[in-house]
């Protein structure tokens, strides 16, 4: 996606960073531009699907990952700080704010829905109170290695937390890696074996079409062929949950009601994913920025 890396001269001033004129512009040619056409299907059929998954791991419906993969791209483009970079929901943040809003109400509610939007609004406020003061000097200060092992530490949970589901088992969502799989394991004699099948399938599927071409978009690929297999499998049939169809093509836009929202104790969740957030994006920027020797703001 595109962003703000060679500028000439650092941006000084408010003006600077809000102008509709970005400083890449200049940059835009034919070429870039079928480059761009180029990384921007690929990256929506990855992100798309990936998008899907990180909605469930947060405890949001389906079209919630959708949205979310769609529609901060579009606002990265231009004041983004990378132009290699891409935008949208990650494991890491979609596993903090499932752990931050189970305990004030089941996930997928509509209370839990309001209390996720309004969640999104406040730690986009930290963000944008972050960038205007610029602190992301400070940001920078914080190892990888923390990053490596918070990442690899979210994956864990997020492996225990799809356990479950790739078995066909209905257990007690929350808690930590442990208390999940120790759930798993006590209702293990109520496997599914077709969930089972449909989970390993579709993961073969995804892991042999990224060995055949990394050009291919595997996890599309993947998630039509496992759709496909549990049609022929007759899963919705067989106990196997499966989502409801999209309730509207286009995202409905409106500001979450806060009257309900425990604003106090989501404020340091809010603080968390921000940050949480602004590091990975810091980290993983500067790294894309040092490999094709361009300047990193």
């Amino acid at each position: 996606m595109r962003g703000m890396t060679r500028v000439r001269e650092p941006m000084s001033n408010l003006t600077d960073y809000l102008s509709p004129r970005r400083p890449w512009f200049g940059a835009v040619s034919r070429k870039s531009t079928l480059a761009d056409a180029a990384a921007g299907f690929t990256n929506a059929a990855i992100v798309l699907p990936q998008g899907v998954a990180f909605a469930i791991i947060a405890g949001l419906p389906p079209a919630y990952g959708l949205f979310t993969a769609m529609i901060p791209p579009v606002i990265a483009a231009f004041f983004g700080s990378s132009r290699v970079m891409v935008s949208g929901p990650t494991t890491a943040i979609s596993a903090v704010l499932f752990a931050s809003l189970s305990q004030f109400a089941p996930a997928g509610t509509p209370a839990y829905i309001e209390m996720a939007l309004a969640l999104t609004v406040m730690v986009g406020l930290v963000q944008l109170a972050a960038g205007l003061a610029r602190l992301g000097a400070l940001i920078t200060f914080v190892s990888h290695s923390v990053i490596v092992g918070f990442t690899a530490a979210a994956a864990l949970l997020i492996a225990a937390s799809q356990l479950a589901p790739a078995l066909g088992l209905s257990v007690e969502r929350g808690g930590g890696v442990v208390e999940r799989v120790l759930r798993v394991a006590e209702a293990a004699d109520q496997t599914n074996w077709r969930a089972v099948l449909l989970s390993v399938a579709t993961l073969v599927v995804l892991i042999l079409v990224s060995k055949l071409s990394r050009r291919l978009p595997h996890y599309l690929i993947a998630l039509v062929a496992g759709s496909l297999i549990g049609l022929a499998l007759g899963a919705e049939a067989s106990g196997i949950a499966m989502f409801a169809p999209l309730p509207s093509v286009t995202p409905n836009f409106h500001l979450p009601d806060f009257a309900g929202v425990p604003l106090a104790e989501l404020a340091p969740a809010a603080m968390a994913i921000a940050f949480i957030a602004l590091l990975e994006a810091v980290s993983i920027g500067r790294d894309f920025a040092h490999r094709r020797n361009e300047k990193y703001d």
